[in-house]
């Protein structure tokens, strides 16, 4: 907190001016013109910095400059009490004909200029209570011409602008009554506006300086901006780091301070910060504060002050004076939240005073541990925020996995020995063709794509059929081409008219022109902001119209063909059954005669052995032998009738179908080459080539789908609310005007009809095409709509129809205003307890707002306080919900558990909530439910929503949505929260992902699926079976592991207590085998759970997993499911953070075995994969890095695999990482000698890679292979005497002189080759050939298999070791 405010002195005081042309540069020319301006000289103004603006909405560029006067103006000495001036400048023109000069700083004031391209990031510093923005960083004493923000860090830290935040956090009469929220709130809206919610390079990251108050705003703002919308929460993408000083995260001494502010509107303020009173709110914020900083990575220094502080006293004459007793403002508990004490090397101690521990002067040694400290944090090779979000994998909008594996394509053609007919091969296509087309439509189709359409209301009786008789747009159905525009105010039916434009008759009456023969398509994508990812993102846009644009040729395809294709099949069929039935003769031969060769030898054997010792047995076995003989004989002979007797037939038959099928395949031959049929081929083999991600490929199918020259095509597209489309508006924008600019040679005609509101860049795009403003057409609609609701209602009274010709005119065209006008009137009629006069009416009209939020906030005033909470739950789990719509008990049921902290009481309360269920079974997530459930949450959603939640009755299911758009925009809005629960909002820190976890979590079956799920991936070398296995397995699971995550992604706070107190101890009813905490470390850990996992190594294992009574985790592979198939299919960067966490605490990292060698096999083939790319280089080199400083061995035999998928052959991981990796790997103990099973060493291999069908390794070019020589002859490594003595040995050193690099080195260090050793001394025999099953490799095994290698064990060991058998938990849930 400031000194108390002497006596102004304009000489000592340092104004910010504003509104300087951009065209002033220098600190003479702003001298110059603001001196003229006052009437002062030159010398007289003394600028300090001069910047450019941080408002990016600025018309025309301006700069900001901090200056000092050595005199007082006249102008500044008539008005001293003010704080911002307007100073008039002759001769200017707008918007250059005034300056602003100020001492208020409030808002973002920059206090430097950075040169673009060396632009590292921002700092910005937040003052704290009652002190001054700028002054309250300055140094006490008359010397105001040093601020070491503004002077010394730009002078120190290169790159970085510095910039100061005002707000106004005054004590003594201030008549502000805004809390900690609000001023957070501000200062996202100011990081908004000033563009740091924008991706790089728009924005720079941000590192936050922040003192006592200002900390607590800046954690506030974290907290809130976690769960905010988008455009908010994007802000956190670019957070580094902050350094906090003094900020009180307990709570802080303030008693003196209550005194100051005691009865004035920020009381409450201030008693948010108290030890005690407070003390829960601002521990319950850091606690939110320092999980979203721990899973986002931001570095957070927090300094303390060593001295005591001068409370304030008030005088006798009023005044406030600094000389009360002295304290400890902020202790060092409350200022580093126990960190000074656990974790030092994150704390700043300052020996001085409250205040004066951000008043650094020149040179002050506390200031170059500051300024040191804020360089570690912008250091380039620290990771930026939370890091990109690497995909090992990827996923559709869905959350569903799309799988990466092998190709789709079939084997069409069945076993046969017979050679394919002529023309056969376009059969077989014709097959593929059909079978594609329905992998297609399977893949893609989603019923949620289906769901919008259907949820909008239906045109209230006749309206909107004026659309219809409008002469443009009639005139556009019939003759029109392009675009048409129907825009209009939020709330105006604009999807109302567009759903009964997409389904009228009457729009086909008008399209349809027989003289042309088109074929005539429709196609429609209705966007939804509220609903599921895939109803409002740019792929499911893609997949709708590929959909919709593919069933009108597939089926006049099929239609065509099918018949072909069918007798094809049947006769394919017959010839098939020949062939086995030939093949069975065959194979029977084959072995009798093998038998009868067996059993004569042994004959042969038996009668050359006369031992009378063995007599007995000998006579015996000869006599089995020679009985055997003719029986054996017998059936090769009536094998060998039958053969010859179904020879000529079979051989007939063959050459019957034979003929049929080459009749078929020359009748179809024609059709191959048609260009139906090859636009279709190349759909979908542009479909199913996975090379690229899923958008290049959607894009690339849908634009062969409108440029195809088959049949002549008049194509009509129908979008709604176009303003719906989650992505960049300009990109939508660009999408329409490409689809109707077709090719020359395409023989689609396509036309588009959308709808949105009139935001300005759609303006920009569409303003010159046809369309339409709704508002202007439909006030006879509403009159009807209102008329006709009335008549519909039990509501008699007549002054309700009276007041209609005021509620149109109130409602300015917004249909939906009307409606909530409407429900308010007939609710004040039905439960008025007085006699209802046009009086009372008029007036709760005239109490509406005419805005549809300030409406929405008078709803949830109405509704009743002991609902406040049920009703932020029930919005809140609606606007969180991801994924297919969920049910209204299951929404409802959420809601009753929502404020339950543990699995009991959420059990109780559904209990309660569900009466009629007795002491049976509840309606779990997976459980049937009572009939009478369905009528209740009707009933509660009604009382909880107030009208902003409707249910929608899909497939005989109530489904609860939001009721508008705009009812999502409003729970969106960062005040949403304080509107429902009022005060409470800084003690609610869960939001709907939480509730949705706290619900889904409670059946135990989610837990067993997950083994299930994560066991089937053990089986192959191709992971993409496994991905889908995982991530089809159960809804309920990927319900919960998306909110799972997502809480705390958003909230910073973690479920520990409510999920440990799951039962889901014993899935499988094992009691004796598992324990609690291993499958709770399991599934936190594998649905990458950070701060769950956190808390319970801190309250349930606080020296790590080595000190555990029990070892854990020796059967779960769990790094394994993390990085190669973690919640959703896609590894992000963020799991890192789970991994690291696990092995810093001691888990052991060499139980799996699999894990490390798909590992470092993924580092080997992760460019040359045939999937697509799935993790960066970067991010396998962190992991590797990790586990193998965790203790990971380096030394693991490998089997590698082709392209083809057959086995090539095993090494080790050096014969095949990139040198990044191998460097490490050296370092940690890998030998650089041992051989593959080709006795060949790495650097045989970097000198002629094996040609047995293996990829080269990851930067294989010549700058990879002489670094990866240079690491292995650092590390002794040798090569073997036919490598040094081959031509490839020659041509690797030419080539790497061609490129200029130096090969004397190469050839000192290579001696004179002899027997290549390991170490040990013996030489090497190859490992066993063959593939290694690495889904049976347990601990014993593999430490035999690598010192039997090491150590030249003998190849006979190997063959008679058998595997051991694995537990029988394992098998259930591993094979």
């Amino acid at each position: 907190m400031a000194e108390m405010k002497p006596a102004r002195d304009l000489t000592r005081t340092v104004f910010r001016l504003r509104n300087l042309p951009s065209r002033i540069c220098s600190s003479d020319e702003v001298a110059g013109l603001l001196s003229a301006a006052l009437q002062l000289s030159a010398h007289q103004v003394i600028v300090y910095s001069i910047a450019k603006t941080l408002d990016k909405w600025e018309e025309q560029p301006s700069r900001v400059a901090t200056i000092q006067l050595k005199a007082a103006p006249t102008c500044l000495q008539n008005a001293m009490d003010d704080d911002e001036w307007v100073i008039a400048l002759q001769g200017g023109h707008p918007p250059w004909d005034v300056l602003i000069l100020d001492t208020h700083f409030k808002g973002m004031t920059a206090l430097n200029d950075v040169d673009p391209a060396r632009h590292r990031a921002d700092c910005i510093a937040v003052s704290g209570l009652a002190s001054h923005p700028f002054g309250s960083w300055q140094p006490r004493g008359h010397d105001k011409t040093f601020m070491w923000i503004r002077d010394a860090i730009p002078a120190s830290i290169p790159g970085l602008r510095t910039i100061i935040y005002g707000y106004d956090s005054s004590l003594i009469e201030s008549s502000s009554f805004q809390s900690i929220s609000d001023l957070a709130q501000s200062l996202l809206l100011h990081l908004k506006s000033g563009g740091w919610n924008l991706p790089s390079p728009s924005s720079k990251p941000i590192v936050f300086l922040a003192h006592s108050l200002g900390g607590l705003v800046f954690k506030e703002a974290i907290v809130q901006a976690a769960s905010g919308e988008k455009t908010i929460t994007n802000i956190l993408d670019n957070v580094l780091g902050a350094i906090m000083f003094g900020v009180p995260s307990l709570g802080m001494e303030q008693s003196h301070l209550m005194a100051m502010v005691e009865g004035q509107p920020n009381e409450f303020l201030v008693q948010d910060l108290s030890r005690e009173g407070g003390s829960n709110y601002v521990r319950q914020l850091h606690a939110q504060f320092e999980g979203l900083s721990f899973l986002r990575k931001a570095c957070i220094l927090w300094a303390y002050e060593t001295k005591v502080s001068s409370t304030v006293v008030q005088r006798s004459d009023g005044t406030w004076a600094r000389t009360g007793r002295p304290t400890v403002l902020v202790n060092p508990e409350s200022a580093t939240s126990h960190y000074y004490r656990t974790k030092k090397s994150l704390t700043i101690p300052i020996n001085e005073d409250h205040s004066n521990m951000v008043k650094f002067p020149r040179d002050d040694a506390n200031l170059r541990v500051i300024l040191h400290s804020l360089s570690e944090i912008c250091s380039p090779n620290r990771p930026i925020g939370n890091g990109s979000d690497n995909e090992i994998g990827r996923r559709d909008t869905l959350g569903k996995l799309v799988p990466v594996g092998d190709s789709t394509q079939k084997d069409w053609l069945p076993i046969g020995s017979s050679k394919p007919c002529e023309g056969e091969d376009a059969l077989t296509k014709l097959g593929q063709l059909f079978t594609s087309m329905a992998d297609l439509h399977k893949e893609l189709h989603a019923p949620e794509l289906d769901f919008r359409i259907d949820q909008i209301d239906d045109p209230f009786e006749n309206t909107f059929e004026w659309v219809f008789d409008v002469s443009s747009f009639s005139s556009w159905l019939q003759e029109g081409s392009e675009l048409f525009w129907i825009n209009g105010k939020p709330g105006s039916g604009k999807s109302t008219i567009m759903k009964l434009i997409y389904k009228s008759k009457e729009t086909w009456e008008l399209l349809h022109n027989w003289n042309t023969g088109s074929l005539e398509v429709k196609a429609g994508f209705f966007f939804h902001y509220r609903g599921s990812a895939i109803q409002k993102s740019f792929e499911g846009v893609l997949r709708s119209l590929i959909l919709q644009l593919l069933a009108p040729y597939r089926n006049i395809y099929r239609k065509k063909h099918e018949q072909t294709w069918e007798e094809y099949q049947a006769l394919k069929s017959a010839q098939q059954k020949i062939e086995r039935q030939m093949q069975g003769i065959r194979a029977s031969l084959e072995s009798t005669l093998k038998e009868i060769e067996n059993i004569r030898e042994e004959i042969g054997i038996l009668s050359q052995h006369s031992n009378e010792l063995f007599g007995i047995q000998r006579t015996a076995n000869l006599d089995k032998c020679r009985r055997r003989l003719p029986l054996l004989q017998s059936r090769y002979t009536e094998l060998s009738r039958r053969q010859a007797e179904m020879k000529p037939h079979w051989i007939a038959e063959l050459a019957s179908l034979r003929t049929s099928i080459t009749s078929v395949a020359t009748r179809f031959k024609p059709y191959s080459a048609e260009p139906m049929t090859k636009f279709l081929t190349k759909a979908m083999a542009e479909f199913h080539d996975e090379r690229d991600g899923l958008i290049p490929r959607l894009e690339r199918v849908l634009r062969i789908l409108l440029d195809q020259n088959a049949t002549r095509t008049d194509l009509i597209l129908f979008f709604d609310a176009l303003d719906e489309f989650d992505g960049h508006l300009d990109l939508i924008s660009r999408f329409l005007k490409g689809l109707i600019q077709r090719s020359p040679s395409s023989m689609t005609a396509v036309k588009i009809c959308f709808s949105s509101r009139p935001w300005e860049p759609l303006r920009k795009q569409f303003s010159s095409y046809p369309g339409f403003a709704l508002q202007d057409y439909t006030r006879n609609d509403m009159e009807e709509f209102a008329a006709g609701s009335i008549t519909k209602s039990d509501i008699t009274n007549p002054y309700v129809t009276q007041l209609i010709p005021g509620i149109i005119a109130r409602a300015n065209g917004v249909f939906l205003w009307v409606k909530l006008a409407l429900k308010v009137l007939f609710e004040t009629v039905m439960y008025s307890p007085d006699a209802v006069t046009p009086e009372l009416l008029e007036s709760k009209l005239q109490e509406l707002p005419d805005d549809l939020f300030e409406f929405y906030e008078l709803i949830i005033n109405r509704i009743s306080r002991s609902n406040r909470r049920r009703a932020f739950a029930l919005l809140e789990l609606l606007i969180r919900h991801s994924g297919p719509p969920v049910t209204a008990i299951q929404i409802r049921d959420a809601v009753l558990v929502s404020t339950c902290n543990s699995y009991q009481e959420a059990m109780d309360a559904l209990r309660q909530g569900h009466p009629e269920s007795g002491n049976g079974s509840l309606p779990l997530p997976n459980l049937p439910y009572p009939g009478d459930s369905e009528k209740q949450a009707r009933k509660d959603i009604a009382a909880w929503g107030g009208g902003l939640v409707e249910i929608k009755r899909q497939d005989n299911i109530d489904r609860p949505q939001l009721m508008h758009q705009t009812v999502l925009e409003f729970t969106t809005n960062l005040t949403f929260k304080r509107i429902v629960v009022g005060d409470l909002a800084c003690l609610v820190n869960e939001n709907g992902h939480s509730f949705h976890l706290k619900y889904w979590s409670l059946s135990k079956r989610w837990a067993r699926n997950n083994f299930m799920a994560i066991g089937g991936m053990q089986n192959s070398h191709d992971r993409a079976p496994r991905h889908q296995a995982y991530h089809s397995r159960d809804e309920e699971l990927q319900h919960l592991a998306y909110h799972a995550e997502q809480s705390e992604l958003t909230t910073g706070m973690s479920h520990f207590d409510y999920l440990y107190s799951i039962p889901f101890l014993d899935p499988y009813g094992l009691e004796e085998s598992w324990n609690r905490d291993e499958v709770f470390v399991f599934l936190v850990a594998s649905c990458g759970l950070t701060l769950c996992l956190r808390d319970w190594l801190a309250r349930i294992a606080p020296g790590g997993f080595t000190t555990m009574n029990k070892p854990l985790l020796t059967s779960f592979p769990l790094l394994q499911a993390l990085v190669f198939a973690p919640p959703w299919g896609v590894f992000f960067e963020r799991y890192m953070t789970t991994i690291r966490l696990l092995l810093e605490n001691g888990y052991p990292v060499n139980n799996e075995y699999n894990f490390l060698t798909w590992l470092y096999k993924e580092a080997w083939r992760n460019r040359h994969d045939t999937y697509p790319k799935r993790i960066t280089d970067s991010t396998l080199l962190k992991l590797a890095t990790l586990a193998l400083e965790a203790g990971a061995s380096a030394n693991l035999l490998l089997g590698l695999f082709g392209e083809d998928g057959r086995f090539a052959c095993n090494a080790w991981p050096l014969h095949v990482v990139p040198p990044s990796l191998a460097s490490v790997m050296i370092r940690h103990g890998a030998d650089p000698n041992l051989l593959d099973n080709a006795n060949r060493t790495p650097l045989d291999w970097v000198v002629s890679f094996p040609s047995n069908g293996l990829n080269k390794p990851a930067d294989w070019d010549g700058v990879g292979r002489y670094e990866m020589c240079q690491i292995l002859l650092d590390a002794g490594g040798t090569a073997s005497q036919s490598t040094l003595e081959s031509k490839a040995w020659a041509d690797m050193l030419a080539e790497f002189e061609k490129e200029g690099y130096d090969t004397q080195m190469i050839r000192q260090r290579v001696q004179p080759p002899g027997p290549v050793e390991p170490v040990g001394g013996s030489i090497v025999e190859p490992p066993v050939p063959g593939p290694i099953r690495e889904d049976y490799a347990h601990e014993e095994d593999l430490e035999a298999r690598g010192s039997a290698a090491e150590s030249g064990g003998r190849l006979e060991e190997r063959k008679r070791r058998k595997p051991r058998r694995p537990k029988e938990f394992s098998l259930c849930c591993f094979r």
